[in-house]
Order: C-alpha cells, then sequence, then structure tokens
C-alpha cells in the first residue's frame, strides 16, 4: 500500500515536469506586463511644477526614450504630449466636532494634447478623477503622506488612460 502511493507521487511529479516542458518548448509563458509606451519614443511639454515633474518621473519608469520638450527634438518623438492644465484642487468634504475636519477631496483635473507624428494625428483630452482621504486627530501627520499616494494614484490613472489613447491615434 505504502508503495502504491510512493508510486503515485513518482508519476505525478513526472506527469507535471513533462507538462511544464512541454508548455516551455512551445514558448509558453505567463503574461508579462507589456506597454504602448515601450517601442515609442515619447516628449512632453509642460511647465515645470511639481505634478507635471512627479508626471515624467512616473512616465520615466514606464519608458525610458524620453525626449526633450524643446521643439527642434519633439520632430524624433514618436508621441508628443503636451500638457495644458495639470492640477490637484482639496476641498472639505466632511466636518468634524469642533469643525474639525474629518474628510478631505481630492479633485484631479488633466487636460492634454497627443500628438502621433507617425500618422500626424493630434486629440485634445481631458481626465478626471476623484478621491478622498478620512482622518481623525491622531492621523493629522499622516494626511501629507495620503495625500501624496493620492497623488501617485492619480499619475498612475492618467497614464494608463493616455496609453489606451495614444494607441488609438
Amino acid at each position: 500500500m505504502k508503495d502504491c502511493k510512493e508510486n503515485l507521487k513518482v508519476r505525478t511529479w513526472f506527469l507535471l515536469l513533462l507538462i511544464s516542458v512541454f508548455f516551455s518548448g512551445c514558448g509558453y509563458s505567463l503574461k508579462s506586463e507589456s506597454s504602448y509606451f515601450d517601442s515609442k519614443s515619447i516628449s512632453i511639454a509642460s511647465d515645470a511644477s511639481s505634478l507635471n515633474i512627479s508626471f515624467k518621473e512616473e512616465l520615466l519608469t514606464l519608458n525610458n526614450s524620453i525626449i526633450s520638450s524643446k521643439e527642434i527634438e519633439q520632430k524624433q518623438a514618436d508621441l508628443i504630449i503636451i500638457i495644458q492644465e495639470h492640477r490637484i484642487s482639496k476641498y472639505i468634504a466632511a466636518k468634524g466636532l469642533g469643525s474639525r475636519t474629518r474628510e478631505v477631496r481630492l479633485d484631479y483635473h488633466l487636460s492634454f494634447e497627443l500628438k502621433n507624428t507617425e500618422t500626424g494625428n493630434k486629440n485634445l483630452h481631458t481626465l478626471e478623477d476623484v478621491k478622498y482621504i478620512t482622518f481623525n486627530e491622531s492621523q493629522i501627520l499622516a494626511y501629507e503622506s495620503a495625500e501624496a499616494m493620492a497623488s501617485k494614484a492619480f499619475i498612475k490613472y492618467a497614464l494608463k488612460r493616455i496609453e489606451m489613447l495614444a494607441s488609438e491615434i
């Protein structure tokens, strides 16, 4: 009986090994995240606000071939992103006892133009998103880090949307 169980385990492991060798031999692999930005050279034209700098830094993590925003060098880019308006607005969403802020609403707004130099197409787009940050008096110092995380999340959202929109033009 014990011998039969060991024999079954060996057969199972051998079958799993055979299946994995078969799939790897066919070129099968787990899905890796590919990006439209991978094969493109991108130029960004924007002012030097801290939000735009964060946007450029986050895009650099996705694509290392970002060309300067100078007009002469923009002609070498496959995709040109012209940021027209980029802001995060803060509003008090809820107040607690003694008119203390309990919740802050962050509104994200990005207006930009996409130009595809290969096809000559250009489109104007606007992205908007909203996040709420709740806190109490003991978390008041954590508000700044929560705001920075929300800002980063807004930028990642915008880059995903821009990637999708750029692939369509």
